[in-house]
């Protein structure tokens, strides 16, 4: 599964898997709140950031 997050504190917006989420553990892709501040590690130095959960999908590969 992915998520659409916004990092607060540069306001830059990323697809990221959900594994990348730390205490994200929805039981949907409806099942999160869109107001609660995640931390989401950030691909290019490996630390957490801030963030906020827009959408949720599943991407499935043929």
């Amino acid at each position: 599964m992915f998520a659409l997050v916004r990092y607060l504190e540069d306001n830059c917006w990323a697809i990221v898997p959900t594994s990348h989420i730390k205490i994200f553990d929805p039981a949907d892709i409806n099942d999160f709140n869109k107001t609660t501040k995640y931390w989401v590690l950030w691909g290019d130095d490996g630390a957490y950031y801030q963030g906020q959960v827009f959408l949720q999908a599943l991407l499935f590969l043929c």
